[in-house]
């Protein structure tokens, strides 16, 4: 297993800076849902990035490809694209979704382009709730994703884009959230919403594009940006 071998090589999890490392990185999620690492090295074969996100979590591998990954590489050509652009959730093709998503930067744009779009749920949340049932609609009406072969061969499955979740006594707003992908499903599989519910998807994704163009960023080579995937949207700015 490689993902023992490095952690057990770099001692990562009995050093005192480690786990100081990781508590602040948790902590810093907890409260913005999102950090951003600056200026580690980077590793073209990955081994730092596998070894450090070892310590906070359980990388998951990419199945159902060739050869199984548990590093991918994206770029301008080789992303989705469409969706890149638009916010939106990973795995929203799976029951219960990721929990982290870590990116590092490879190389940035060379002209300041591809910044990082992040918008916490519960900010996105509080702007919704000034219109008029917007927030309540989408946590009654399920909606259609994706549903990969792995968890059945339905094709889809109905989840809904708002739920709470109860940690350490406090409750917490989640998201599942793919615009593209479930207007495929309701095309693909005939699925019947509500126009209440489409006009709510509309403003949900107008809204978070907006409050992500506010706060954009562009990350530099070696930047790491750890995004807490079930309470915060993400996207990139065109390149």
């Amino acid at each position: 297993n490689i993902r023992s071998f490095l952690i057990k090589k770099l001692d990562l999890l009995k050093n005192d800076y480690w786990k100081k490392f990781r508590q602040d990185i948790f902590n810093h999620i907890r409260d913005h849902t999102y950090v951003v690492v600056r200026d580690l090295p980077f590793d073209g074969n990955n081994r730092l990035s596998v070894a450090l996100a070892s310590i906070i979590g359980i990388p998951e591998v990419q199945y159902n490809k060739p050869r199984p990954k548990m590093v991918r590489m994206f770029g301008p050509t080789t992303g989705s694209g469409y969706d890149e652009n638009y916010p939106h959730t990973d795995s929203v093709y799976w029951p219960n979704p990721t929990d982290l998503l870590v990116l590092q930067c490879v190389r940035e744009d060379q002209n300041g382009l591809g910044k990082s779009r992040i918008v916490p749920i519960d900010l996105l949340v509080k702007k919704l709730s000034e219109q008029n049932g917007i927030v309540n609609i989408l946590y009654k009406q399920k909606v259609p994703f994706t549903l990969d072969p792995r968890f059945g061969k339905t094709g889809m499955h109905m989840q809904y884009i708002l739920t709470r979740k109860k940690y350490a006594s406090k409750y917490y707003h989640q998201v599942r959230f793919l615009e593209n992908d479930i207007k495929e499903c309701i095309t693909n599989f005939h699925v019947l919403l509500s126009k209440s519910i489409l006009d709510a998807i509309k403003t949900f994704e107008k809204k978070a594009i907006m409050l992500g163009k506010k706060t954009e960023f562009l990350a530099k080579k070696g930047d790491w940006v750890i995004i807490d995937n079930k309470r915060s949207l993400h996207s990139r700015s065109p390149v």
